[in-house]
């Protein structure tokens, strides 16, 4: 059975006329998406930049200073140790999971470097 709907004229060009309105919004957010894409990629490339230089300067001093770096560390421990226990006890665990995702890896990487 084939039905045929009829739509009245007036219904329809606003129908199309609201479409054509949605089409054009879109283009606009599509537009504005790609705009603030361009926008974050450069954020990221500065951003980069800026951590590098940090994390240079940071190996530069520890380089040039182990002793110093060492007791400092060493101290936060201790001080750690002594004011939140339960921090501490995240970090290991934290380092624990770390390491087994680690060495899970190096299997990985073993089983497929040898053929069966």
């Amino acid at each position: 059975m084939n039905m045929n709907i009829l739509i009245p004229f007036k219904y329809f060009t606003s129908y199309i006329d609201s479409m054509s309105g949605l089409e054009a919004e879109n283009k606009a957010l599509k537009e504005k998406v790609e705009k603030l894409e361009l926008q974050i990629k450069e954020l990221e490339e500065k951003n980069a930049i800026y951590v590098d230089r940090q994390n240079k300067a940071q190996r530069k001093y520890v380089e040039a200073n182990p002793e110093i770096t060492k007791e400092r560390k060493l101290a936060y421990h201790y001080k750690l140790k002594e004011t939140d226990p339960e921090r501490l006890k995240a970090y290991r665990h934290q380092a624990y999971l770390n390491r087994k995702a680690r060495l899970q890896a190096q299997q990985d990487e073993q089983k497929t470097e040898q053929p069966e």
